[in-house]
């Protein structure tokens, strides 16, 4: 069963696409003239037959948004869209759709760094450790959709599905998931476990600047200037 799928919210998918074309892909499942065949085989490999022709298919262990239409569009189409609310329609006939449905709080801090070795490349591994050393400031929310809004670069990490990477977004403009993912990752670990949402900075201010003694100041005097 594809729980990544079942996790998915309709603000999920509007991070994927837009909300007019999920808006349509809704309407055309919602109106019931379209039918629909869907095959799952055991490693989680999924297609959606639709009534009009048109086959979508999701590959195994990959996320919704990498899905393949047959049809003619290069980017995410209403298709894919549709094949997503219709499967978990399906599911919610089968009464699995609950016990798969997006919980409580989760941390993301969680995540290992073997981990998000393998979700990016070493370049963004780097950029991500040196972000982290030379100061941030991020505000963390843990719940079912945990976030991070990074202040200081004004982009925001969301974690879409529960202890899965390959659902990460930001919405900086790069493809997901980018080097902030890291950043924000990294953050959640400073976070205390027992607050749900906090603002971190992610490295401490220097204390070599000796203070100022201000008992040794002596003001001018109107010769003297």
């Amino acid at each position: 069963m594809r729980t990544d799928l079942l996790n998915l919210t309709t603000d999920d998918l509007v991070l994927f696409a837009n909300r007019g074309l999920l808006r349509r892909a809704q309407q055309e499942v919602d109106a019931g003239d379209l039918s629909f065949m869907i095959a799952e085989d055991q490693q989680g490999k999924l297609s959606v037959e639709w009534s009009d022709g048109v086959r979508v298919e999701f590959a195994a262990q990959k996320p919704a948004n990498t899905a393949h239409c047959s049809c003619p569009a290069t980017t995410l189409c209403r298709h894919v869209l549709r094949s997503v609310l219709a499967y978990q329609q399906y599911q919610q006939t089968q009464g699995h759709e609950d016990q798969h449905a997006p919980q409580g709080p989760w941390n993301p801090g969680e995540f290992e760094d073997q981990q998000l070795e393998q979700a990016l490349t070493r370049k963004q591994i780097s950029w991500a450790r040196k972000a982290f050393s030379a100061g941030h400031v991020i505000e963390l929310v843990r719940s079912a959709k945990p976030s991070a809004y990074i202040h200081t670069l004004a982009c925001t990490v969301r974690f879409l599905v529960h202890g899965n990477l390959s659902y990460c977004h930001c919405d900086c403009g790069e493809q997901d998931p980018c080097w902030h993912v890291a950043l924000a990752v990294w953050a959640f670990r400073k976070l205390p476990t027992e607050q749900t949402s906090g603002l971190i900075e992610t490295a401490a201010l220097s204390s070599s600047i000796p203070p100022v003694s201000y008992t040794h100041l002596t003001l001018p005097t109107n010769r003297e200037v």
